[in-house]
């Protein structure tokens, strides 16, 4: 290489893989341009992340994107990075990075409450449900909830929420929730105090 310090030379080179559409040598100039000290803009960043995420490798996506929005959080950033982060089976990283990309775009609450709900994060989904904006249908907001007191054994507030979800819209699974924190509900009653 006749000028490593010279940025203008890494950028023809990956232009060059571009041309070609190999995306492994235009991620391979970057991360060697990066480690020869050359600085990469944000723009140069966010190609760096999707080249990772499109050669298969989620979490060094996720990180690249998480310097970046640790400089400055981007909405649309958070939202890749939380995505990346889900990809790479890193959940509380992912929830974290929805939960930061819903500051700025309140219906990421949701996703983030979801995913905590599916890693059995089941307090904080509830407290990430309370966030969640009014759009969200309420029958499934309200499941949702049931869903989480029922994971923590709190038969009677689950089964309010479930009833407050088939109140909102009447449904086989609404309906169903109800009939089976009821019958949960009624056998703790029945069972002998421990």
């Amino acid at each position: 290489m006749l000028d490593p310090g010279n940025k203008t030379w890494w950028l023809q080179l990956v232009s060059s893989y571009q041309k070609l559409n190999d995306h492994a040598g235009m991620l391979n100039t970057l991360v060697l341009a990066e480690r020869s000290g050359i600085a990469l803009t944000t723009d140069e960043k966010m190609f760096l992340a999707q080249l990772y995420g499109k050669q298969g490798v989620p979490h060094k996506a996720a990180r690249v994107l998480h310097a970046v929005n640790e400089q400055s959080p981007d909405a649309q950033r958070l939202a890749a990075e939380a995505s990346y982060w889900q990809q790479a089976k890193e959940w509380d990283e992912a929830i974290d990075a929805w939960t930061s990309a819903a500051a700025f775009n309140p219906e990421y609450y949701w996703v983030a409450a979801q995913l905590a709900l599916q890693h059995q994060q089941y307090q904080r989904a509830l407290s990430l449900l309370e966030k969640v904006s009014d759009d969200t249908p309420a029958d499934r907001l309200e499941l949702a909830r049931a869903l989480a007191y029922d994971k923590l054994n709190q038969i009677t507030k689950a089964l309010q929420h479930a009833k407050r979800a088939h109140a909102a819209i009447p449904s086989k699974q609404t309906e169903s929730w109800v009939q089976y924190l009821t019958e949960k509900q009624d056998a703790a009653l029945r069972s002998p105090a421990k």
